[in-house]
Order: structure tokens, then sequence, then C-alpha cells
């Protein structure tokens, strides 16, 4: 049961790989490119640093991220509990020593999605 937010990294779909690993990467290089350009001095560690900013945004991000996941948990929609339209991100699933594959509707895609975004990275 503790593991199972994780469970979003093992969602398939064609597009996930791009916008969970390509497109922040070339974010982070670009970001990277901009400081070195602009030679900013970017003070990383103490009470006014990188980190402590960063830190501050994540746990206010956390609790953003649980209370989106307890809204679609409990909304009542009809959208929410049909399959995804086009070609819908998949995942197995294991149920009594069987392993099948399975179509997510939008709820458990989004359920997915928040539960991990909001682990303690």
């Amino acid at each position: 049961m503790i593991f199972t937010p994780l469970r979003y990294l093992l969602i398939k779909h064609e597009q996930k790989y791009v916008w969970d690993f390509v497109v922040p990467s070339i974010f982070i290089i670009a970001s990277i490119f901009v400081v070195a350009a602009l030679r900013v001095d970017i003070e990383f560690t103490g009470q006014s640093g990188l980190f402590s900013s960063v830190n501050g945004l994540l746990g206010v991000l956390s609790g953003f991220y649980i209370a989106s996941l307890a809204a679609i948990s409990t909304m009542n929609g009809p959208g929410l509990d049909e399959n995804m339209k086009g070609d819908p991100p998949t995942l197995k699933v294991k149920n009594k020593n069987k392993i099948y594959t399975t179509e997510l509707t939008r709820r458990d895609y989004l359920r997915y999605l928040f539960g991990y975004l909001g682990l303690p990275h």
C-alpha cells in the first residue's frame, strides 16, 4: 500500500515518457544555460538560498496535490469514470496471481498522478 503512488511510473503510453522526462530535462538544461549566460551567482544554501525557497514551494504544492487527490477521488462526474479517448494509458495490474493490462479511466489516471506528485520527493 505504501508504494501504490509509485504505480504512476508504471503507466504506459507513447507520450508519457516525453512529458515525464524529456520536457523537464529540456527545461533544466535551458535553465542551466540561461544562468550560465547571465553569470548570476546563485546561493544554494542558507536561509535565503535556492534550496530553502524550493523546499517551501514543494510543501505548498504537496498540500495542493493531496487536496486534488481527495477532490478527484470523491467528485461525481460521468466523464471521470469513462476510459480515455484515443490511445488510453494502460497499467499492468496483479489480481489473485493473474497479471492483466487494464486501460485507465480519467479518474484512475488522475488519482495515480496526484498520488505520485503528493509524495515527498
